[in-house]
């Protein structure tokens, strides 16, 4: 091969395939929660004694469904399981969970078929018998219909929550709102600048300050996703909008706020005309003015999931790549990625971790010495139902 046809062939290949990670990793262990059903893995959180991890985890089994709690020790070994709700028959409910620091599980759930009252819920990790329920009211009461899409532990005590209500004369409404730590209505305000939105979700973040990042997912024909930065009364102090060629599907996954002040968001869309996901970082200014933004794809097919700053003060981006797909909005061999960011620019320096199968990461946690726990879902090859996994890494650089 001569050089320019070296050339020309190493241009195809980074436009095919864009990003390629600089290592690819082995688990040094990797455990697999083997269930009946399908399960997914919606949030998880690490003891603060370090002993131990606590996962929610909905499962779907034929015409039933459940939320549960999974509590697993140091190494991925399972210590204890209980059901949070369930449905049999049709999928009546939605929930939205929150750990705490404090070691407990609090969270809202509703109704997601119609009419029906909103409840607040907190349960003890350590002691799963001690569990409390309340049925919130005041201005959630002003709704026939209320759905909360997200819930965040506020530093002062207490609850940050987000959602929709529908009235039968005001028609639909996103708000959010805050909660006492006994389910208690504090205040809640309305957002009516995205009132035409179809919202199908919202992600939410509490700032050093108190304000708070949230963004929509749309259940429509999104352009972009529309975030906003909100004092601690729920007033909308910016918005922004991260303008994306996509189709069906875009959201942000996780915000970061960094040292300086800029809050970096990451996430996934479908790139346009093509029915692959892509992920997203953007980073922008304390008063949402963009910096940068930039598309992640490690293969045909890339989320990014989570953010979180390292015991080194780097930043950790949290995904999974594939390369293959048998369908839309689908991806086979599926592995998770682990990437560290410039903030300057946007670069990253990312690793895989192969297994068989496809894994979708929830969380990672930092062990120490370079070793990274990562929980998730593992679907084994050619199969389509999945399983939780724990997975441990050593990550040298």
């Amino acid at each position: 091969m001569n050089k320019s046809t070296a050339v020309l062939f190493l241009t195809l290949v980074c436009n095919a395939y864009g990003d390629l990670p600089m290592g690819s990793l082995s688990w040094r262990s990797f455990d697999v929660v083997d269930c009946p059903g399908s399960d997914h893995v919606l949030l998880s959180t690490r003891d603060a004694s370090l002993a131990g991890f606590h996962s929610v985890v909905f499962n779907s089994r034929g015409n039933s469904w459940s939320w549960s709690l999974l509590s697993m020790d140091r190494y991925g070994k399972v210590t204890g399981k209980t059901i949070l709700l369930s449905d049999t028959g049709e999928l009546a409910h939605w929930f939205t969970p929150c750990f705490t620091e404090g070691g407990n599980l609090v969270a809202v759930f509703g109704s997601r078929l119609g009419p029906g009252p909103a409840f607040f819920t907190t349960l003890n990790c350590a002691d799963t018998q001690e569990r409390t329920e309340v049925e919130l009211g005041g201005p959630f009461k002003s709704y026939d219909e209320v759905l909360l899409t997200s819930l965040e532990e506020l530093d002062s005590g207490g609850f940050l929550v987000s959602g929709a209500g529908y009235g039968e004369t005001s028609g639909m409404a996103f708000f959010t709102g805050e909660i006492t730590e006994d389910g208690t209505a504090v205040w809640l305000r309305e957002l009516p600048r995205y009132s035409s939105l179809q919202l199908e979700d919202t992600s939410m973040e509490v700032l050093r300050d108190g304000s708070f990042m949230i963004s929509f997912e749309e259940d429509a024909f999104p352009s972009g996703i529309s975030i906003a930065r909100l004092d601690p009364d729920g007033q909308e102090a910016w918005e922004a909008f991260i303008d994306l060629q996509c189709e069906f599907t875009a959201v942000v996954n996780d915000f970061l706020q960094l040292n300086n002040g800029s809050i970096l968001g990451a996430g996934t869309y479908d790139q346009l005309g093509t029915l692959q996901l892509r992920g997203v970082l953007a980073l922008f200014d304390p008063s949402l003015e963009e910096i940068w933004e930039r598309s992640v794809h490690y293969g045909d097919f890339t989320e990014i999931t989570s953010l979180q700053y390292t015991q080194d003060n780097e930043i950790l981006c949290t995904g999974w790549y594939g390369l293959s797909a048998q369908g839309a909005f689908t991806a086979e061999g599926m592995n998770i990625l682990l990437a560290f960011l410039d903030p300057r620019d946007g670069s990253l320096s990312a690793f895989e971790v192969f297994e068989q199968g496809n894994q979708i990461p929830c969380a990672v946690f930092e062990g120490g010495f370079g070793e990274y726990f990562v929980i998730g879902g593992h679907t084994p090859v050619n199969e389509t139902e999945s399983d939780v996994f724990f997975g441990r890494v050593l990550l040298e650089r």
